[in-house]
């Protein structure tokens, strides 16, 4: 089966089910050295970063990516990664229509997840932890550039570039009524 045909029937890895022949599983850990979120060791570089890779593979690197920064904020839980598999669902749509969009659809996911994770429950994320905004009222952090590649998390307060997204350190929580606690 494509990956094509994979992906309009759901048998792609990180839509639910376990990868198919050809496929590779997302994993959800934290990027070694040199690595994409997920890369699996095989030396990918950085999410969205000039990359020619099948749709399936660019969506499970985002996906992972964006898994990652919300463990790194404690905020991995089931619901919040049914967010995540509703964003890369979204996007599939759009990157297989426009391939050169697998350079950008991780800064898009991580802002789809941003965006309803705010609307649908309150909740801020990332929250900004930059030491130059220590003493200023909690703020998220935002997707630079919106729409292009190689996506960093950046305080826009301070002007910070703080992480690139798929490596944001483990955060300390914020308060309840901005992480949803």
């Amino acid at each position: 089966m494509s990956e094509h045909e994979a992906a309009g029937t759901g048998e792609a890895a990180g839509a639910g089910g376990p990868a198919g022949p050809g496929e590779t599983a997302g994993a959800g850990g934290p990027a070694g050295p040199g690595e994409a979120a997920g890369a699996g060791g095989d030396g990918g570089g950085d999410v969205g970063r000039g990359s020619r890779m099948p749709a399936t593979e660019g969506l499970l690197h985002a996906r992972a990516a964006v898994v990652h920064d919300l463990a790194a904020a404690g905020l991995d839980s089931p619901a919040a990664v049914d967010v995540v598999e509703d964003a890369v669902a979204g996007r599939r749509w759009w990157v297989e229509r426009w391939n050169q969009g697998l350079d950008v659809v991780a800064g898009q996911i991580a802002q789809d997840v941003q965006d309803r994770l705010l609307d649908d429950t309150g909740v801020r994320w990332p929250l900004c932890h930059a030491p130059e905004c220590d003493g200023r009222a909690f703020h998220s952090l935002a997707i630079v550039p919106e729409l292009g590649p190689d996506p960093h998390w950046v305080c826009e307060e301070a002007a910070v570039d703080v992480a690139p997204l798929g490596r944001l350190p483990r955060q300390p929580p914020g308060p309840p009524e901005l992480t949803g606690g």
